[in-house]
């Protein structure tokens, strides 16, 4: 693809959740790299509503993307020529909801009750039934359970087409809450500030805080680690342009982390959140990092997504994570990042 001022294009996504690119973009720290790079980084939103599923199925364009980490997953599975250029870990408000009532007072209260679980859908990769499973295994994990302690009750799927949401036209539904508020199960998993207003509003109570035990392998889902990845084409072509976006990612994930009330408000503008959802969550964790990383730590527990889909039949061929991650455009902006502060100092 080429851009109309004919420099090749590059195109970016990334997902309505706190995100590097979605900070350096607030930022406009990206505006100069066509004029660094002579290659013209876009929006993918630009194109047409019908290549909107480029941004869970990245495949024939040249795209960053950053967010949830299925979708990445699902397509190198199916063999997509990407590479994963980094990963984030940020705590997101995993909980575990019920009625005011229920009477459950930690994780081995779960054992026998009715778990809402949104159902399967035609169009691929699955996203919210994974999400559902994945969170009440983690939870359930916590006290020594698996998941058949609890019985699935299968809910609407709850996803619109990915070019209405992803564009910012309409609210997500949340089929598995409205289970829960009119009685038709006793649980369900949910996350981020959304998902909580939602619940508030229908009086719903937070049962279980996934996001205040320690063990982080609990928590492993969509969102936890999230993924940075690049087509390989755009790496082999443009590998300088790879190293000056991340070098763009760092500096805003830095300013980001030294200002927590302008994180909060992006991540407001964002997701569509109240504020008072987005700091409860968000607000207290003054560590909270947008800086990509591939550490051996996060890669396993990336890892540990992966075997989860692959073990549940969310994806179909196996793959090592490991393999799959490309250091080297990280660690030269690191350096860079790191050279650049240096010399600011010494100056």
């Amino acid at each position: 693809m080429t851009h109309p001022g004919n420099l090749p294009a590059v195109w970016f996504t990334s997902c309505r959740v706190p995100t590097a690119t979605a900070t350096a973009q607030h930022a406009h720290l990206l505006d100069d790299l066509a004029a660094t790079t002579g290659v013209s980084l876009r929006h993918l939103r630009d194109l047409e509503p019908e290549h909107a599923e480029h941004h869970h199925q990245h495949h024939d364009v040249a795209l960053f993307r950053e967010g949830g980490n299925i979708p990445p997953l699902w397509t190198r599975s199916r063999g997509a020529a990407t590479r994963l250029i980094g990963l984030t870990w940020i705590e997101e408000g995993q909980v575990i909801l019920a009625r005011p009532d229920s009477g459950i007072t930690g994780p081995a209260d779960l054992r026998g009750l009715r778990a809402a679980v949104p159902a399967a859908r035609v169009r691929q990769p699955q996203l919210q039934r994974p999400v559902a499973l994945h969170g009440l295994t983690g939870a359930l994990a916590l006290a020594g359970l698996a998941l058949d302690a609890v019985e699935l009750v299968e809910v609407g799927s709850g996803e619109a087409p990915v070019d209405a949401f992803w564009r910012g036209r309409g609210a997500p539904a949340h089929p598995a809450i409205d289970a829960v508020a009119d009685g038709r199960a006793d649980i369900a998993y949910a996350v981020g500030p959304v998902a909580v207003d939602y619940a508030a509003r229908l009086g719903l109570a937070t049962v279980i805080d996934l996001d205040a035990y320690p063990d982080r392998t609990t928590r492993v889902n969509l969102g936890s680690p999230r993924a940075l990845t690049v087509d390989q084409s755009t790496l082999d072509e443009y590998p300088q342009l790879v190293v000056d976006y991340l070098t763009r990612l760092l500096r805003a994930a830095d300013r980001a982390r030294a200002d927590n009330a302008g994180l909060v408000a992006s991540i407001v503008a964002q997701s569509g959140a109240s504020p008072s959802a987005v700091r409860a969550i968000y607000g207290p964790h003054a560590d909270t990092d947008l800086r990509p990383r591939l550490t051996d730590e996060l890669l396993g527990l990336y890892r540990r997504q992966k075997d989860f889909l692959l073990r549940h039949g969310f994806i179909h061929t196996d793959f090592d994570v490991h393999a799959w991650a490309d250091p080297e455009p990280l660690r030269l902006a690191t350096r860079a990042v790191d050279a650049a502060d240096s010399a600011r100092l010494a100056a």
